[in-house]
């Protein structure tokens, strides 16, 4: 008799060994997604990137070019670079204020300004009356 592991991703029963406690088609796309985020690290903290980021800011005066504030500055691809846009030449890249970069649907990556989810407030029919 075969032993079958559980999937915490999908659900589905497989046999071992998996990838990371998760049948073996989940697993391989789990691990595509971290070695893109990889990637991206690694190009965010590489000097080429800083150098890029730096050259675009000063071109655009420390300023969004979306409206014009010089709080809480970002560098954005204009051409995203899973649509082939280069990642370092300055005609690709535009510095918009963090709520700017929110707007374009780019977001940040900077914990402080991702969105929370908000708490979904629902009637309850209680079997106890409010006493007021």
């Amino acid at each position: 008799m075969a032993i079958l592991k559980f999937c915490i991703h999908c659900g589905r029963h497989y046999q071992p060994p998996g990838i990371r406690n998760r049948c073996p088609d989940c697993g391989r796309k789990y691990d595509r997604q971290l070695s893109k985020q990889k990637r991206a690290r690694r190009t965010r903290s590489s000097a080429a990137w800083q150098k890029a980021r730096t050259a675009a800011r000063q071109r655009d005066g420390n300023r969004c070019t979306a409206c014009g504030s010089t709080e809480n500055l970002e560098v954005h691809h204009i051409k995203s670079l899973a649509e082939g846009g280069n990642e370092f030449a300055l005609s690709n890249l535009t510095t918009l204020c963090r709520s700017c970069h929110v707007d374009r649907g780019a977001g940040s990556t900077r914990p402080e300004s991702r969105h929370t989810r908000q708490p979904v407030i629902r009637e309850t029919n209680s079997v106890w009356p409010l006493i007021g």
